[in-house]
């Protein structure tokens, strides 16, 4: 009964009954029926149980090999398997691989199983922008949106899932937004649970890297109710960024309690792999937190390797590469920087820009611990390029007050400049390197950000001396200080020179100013 409803259970992503069905059903029933062990395999992605997943692959081959599979839809099992193998090589980065494996699935899959053709079109898309096809795959997903034949449901809600993954790894929150909002749509309209929880795990984590943290929390708090979680994965990744939109807005206590719940739901699911996610992001909260030796704790016993595609919010490896470089000896520092230039090379070669961004900002971190500024500017320029059309900003302002002075000195053209602006008017407001403090002071949300350059502009602002004299002085670009005065307008809330020289000298800045004389 179960193998013959299995359309119905998929398509309908009825995951909590098939978890009900198949627990009635002694194991070694389960094992010997190669169709019933497709549908757990199927169950143990959902679950994120990845390993258990692949392992029933091989022993669905296994059974098909020896024969035993005769009574059986052998095309249809070997479908599946292809569908879900496709994963598997997507996220070791084999993306040749992953094609292969997704054209003989869709050849193999009947028309009617459509949740599993719609699985195996998104990592056919995702292994496409691997190979550096990114507007081939978004083309491809296009088309087959457009096919108005096909009955709306699960499928769509996987070719929209499709778009905001391809959107997310190509640093572009707009493109994510338009398709999260409609997979959030048919998922509600149709009572599809994981395909809403997708729309709302989407627009969360966008509206989170545009710093709208009201917005992420309100969103992101309906998936991450552990025990009605649809998709185990997704929950993890929901709870990260639930948790960090919980820090950045100052309350320490409920992101690390929202985090630790998580990490007892995955232990009482026995799932050790999200479970070793969980307790990795448990590590990267403690250093936002200045708990630096728990940090290194965790650091001392993760293993990097191997590197797979990423598409979520988190990497751990880079709290790696930021623990590292806080313990300030040479040698991890060295180790630091090897893996960051080998993170920079993988994720440039599978055209993943949202990573690529964070790691280049990492290691911008880790030339300026170093002391070699040119090098911290010549990185941090690169992903401030990359973000400034998607509009990321937590990105940059997850990464600690000390990335906002070297933000000041880059030199960018005005889109740039104009962006660099919204990031610093971010770490202005964020209340997560000091938990429970207030939000703003008797200078306004921005102007405790007054960097050292900004003093500097602002003492020679009080000099009156013109906008190409300051330039001349710090030996900078027009365009720099231009930048430089307008962030500091921004934060005293003044509109021009001469009120932000009143304002400064009534609030007892100019005092620190090093340009000139208040």
């Amino acid at each position: 009964m179960i193998v013959r409803h299995r359309n119905q259970i998929v398509n309908g992503e009825q995951w909590h009954r098939l978890d009900t069905w198949l627990k009635r059903l002694p194991a070694d029933v389960i094992e010997n029926n190669p169709e019933l062990l497709m549908l757990e395999a199927w169950h143990c992605q959902n679950r994120g149980r990845f390993p258990q997943a692949y392992a029933h692959l091989d022993r669905i081959d296994e059974m098909i090999e020896s024969g035993a599979c005769e009574s059986c839809d052998i095309e249809r099992l070997r479908g599946g398997v292809d569908a879900l193998r496709s994963q598997q090589r997507y996220w070791l980065g084999q993306g040749e691989l992953a094609l292969k494996h997704i054209e003989q699935a869709l050849k193999r899959l009947p028309d009617d199983c459509l949740a599993e053709r719609g699985f195996a079109i998104l990592h056919k898309a995702g292994a496409l922008q691997i190979c550096g096809q990114s507007e081939q795959a978004r083309q491809l997903i296009y088309h087959l949106l457009s096919d108005t034949s096909m009955p709306v449901g699960t499928y769509q809600g996987r070719l929209l899932l499709t778009l905001c993954f391809l959107n997310w790894i190509a640093a572009d929150l707009l493109g994510v937004r338009r398709a999260a909002a409609e997979c959030l749509e048919i998922g509600e309209k149709l009572g599809l649970d994981e395909t809403a929880s997708f729309g709302r795990y989407f627009l969360g984590i966008v509206h989170y890297q545009r710093n709208e943290l009201s917005e992420a929390e309100a969103m992101l708090h309906p998936v991450a109710l552990l025990k009605r979680a649809p998709n185990v994965e997704f929950l993890c990744e929901t709870v990260f960024a639930l948790a960090s939109a919980h820090q950045a807005q100052g309350r320490a206590e409920k992101a690390a309690e929202v985090v630790q719940s998580l990490s007892e739901f995955l232990l009482s699911l026995r799932n050790t792999d999200l479970l070793r996610s969980a307790e990795a992001f448990e590590a990267e909260l403690a250093f936002r937190q200045g708990r630096i030796a728990k940090a290194k704790s965790w650091a001392r016993g993760f293993n990097p390797e191997p590197f797979t595609a990423q598409s979520r919010f988190y990497e751990p490896r880079l709290t790696l590469a930021k623990v590292l470089i806080a313990e300030g000896s040479a040698e991890s520092r060295t180790e630091a920087d090897r893996l960051l230039k080998r993170l920079g090379t993988f994720f440039a070669s599978i055209h993943n820009d949202r990573f690529l961004i964070e790691t280049l900002a990492v290691q911008a971190l880790l030339h300026h611990a170093r002391g070699n500024e040119l090098a911290a500017r010549e990185a941090l320029g690169v992903a401030v390029s990359l973000a400034q059309p998607g509009g990321l900003i937590r990105v940059f302002v997850d990464l600690g007050p000390e990335l906002a002075s070297l933000l000041t000195d880059l030199d960018l053209d005005e889109e740039g400049q104009r962006h660099v602006g919204r990031i610093l008017a971010a770490f202005g407001s964020d209340r997560g390197s000091q938990p429970g403090a207030p939000a703003s002071t008797d200078l306004g949300p921005l102007a405790s950000t007054m960097t050292n350059r900004e003093l500097d502009i602002l003492g020679l602002l009080a000099e009156r001396l013109s906008r190409q004299e300051i330039a001349d002085r710090l030996h900078i670009s027009t365009a720099t200080v231009k930048r430089h005065a307008e962030n500091i307008y921004s934060k005293l809330h003044v509109t021009g020179r001469r009120q932000a020289v009143v304002k400064a000298r009534e609030l007892d800045i100019l005092s620190g100013a090093r340009g000139g004389t208040a």
